[in-house]
């Protein structure tokens, strides 16, 4: 089932980023449709590593990896960025993401150093960093396309 939302209320480009938002992150209208479980992947790749790095997604997201495989995780994560346009950030993903989830591991089981870790982390997130936030206007572009496939727009 999609939100409704009146026509006025998704005048701009932050408006509509709101409402998409709004829709991934509310229990209320999640569902299991292909493009829901890609805006909320993309979406929630870049809330994580925005708000803490790769270690705040890791520790976020860990579980959902480990219960698809971290491959199967990293190949859809890095279609989904290549989709947007967001090349850069899925080579970081390729790059990285399948040994930060198993340095990742191996630290939860206490069988490596966290200065190993972190070193990756640290590499990762630099990357990211060089970037300068070029992801933020892709998942703009990216919902402003997708909104009326998630909200029911009224009039």
């Amino acid at each position: 089932m999609k939100i409704k939302m009146s026509k006025n209320a998704l005048n701009s480009r932050g408006d509509i980023w709101n409402a998409v938002i709004h829709v991934l992150v509310s229990t209320d209208y999640q569902n299991d449709s292909p493009l829901f479980r890609e805006a909320s992947l993309v979406f929630h790749y870049y809330s994580e590593v925005e708000s803490g790095g790769h270690e705040c997604l890791l520790n976020w997201q860990s579980q959902n990896m480990g219960e698809i495989g971290i491959n199967t995780y990293v190949n859809h994560l890095s279609s989904i960025l290549l989709k947007i346009g967001a090349q850069d950030y899925a080579a970081i993903v390729t790059k990285y993401g399948v040994e930060m989830f198993e340095m990742y591991i191996q630290l939860e089981n206490e069988e490596i150093t966290d200065v190993e870790f972190y070193k990756l982390i640290e590499i990762a997130n630099s990357e990211y960093e060089k970037l300068e936030s070029k992801l933020d206007s892709l998942l703009e572009t990216y919902f402003i396309q997708i909104h009326t496939e998630m909200i029911e727009v009224i009039e």
